[in-house]
């Protein structure tokens, strides 16, 4: 393999979560060398690790749209139902449970997923405020939706 094939390979060995023992050993390299690697090239795994967790939400989202539809509509029956007291089918407590279900699942669903980009930043939330906390460093994220 060439040097820049082997980089290649190492790096989505990387994103498939190999161990630097597993790197060195298939693509014959020292583990000292797969360290060293890793943190060359740490930006080319950032992003690689980024584009197939895009893909994967890109091939999940239609899933997740269907199922966020279905939840909606059956909010709304059990919502309507509790609205206009028609017990029919089921008691009060039996549509509370059932509506804290939906609920719960749709928040879960609908809250922001975000990706871990390994870069650090600078922040100070309270800059405009006297007395604030200061600037302290965190983790930049991004949106993955």
């Amino acid at each position: 393999m060439k040097d820049s094939e082997t980089k290649q390979r190492f790096i989505e060995m990387r994103v498939d979560g190999a161990s630097f023992e597993t790197c060195a050993r298939e693509l014959g390299i020292s583990k000292s060398k797969a360290i060293q690697w890793n943190k060359d090239l740490q930006r080319d795994i950032n992003n690689l690790e980024f584009d197939k967790c895009q893909t994967v939400i890109g091939t999940c989202k239609l899933t997740k749209q269907k199922r966020v539809e279905f939840l909606a509509k059956n909010l709304e029956k059990i919502n309507n139902a509790l609205d206009n007291k028609s017990y029919e089918d089921m008691s009060v407590k039996e549509l509370l449970i059932l509506q804290e279900k939906f609920q719960t699942e749709m928040n879960e669903l609908t809250k922001s997923t975000k990706y871990r980009t390994g870069e650090m930043m600078v922040v100070d939330p309270l800059e405009n405020f006297n007395g604030g906390l200061g600037p302290y460093e965190t983790e930049r994220t991004l949106d993955l939706e």
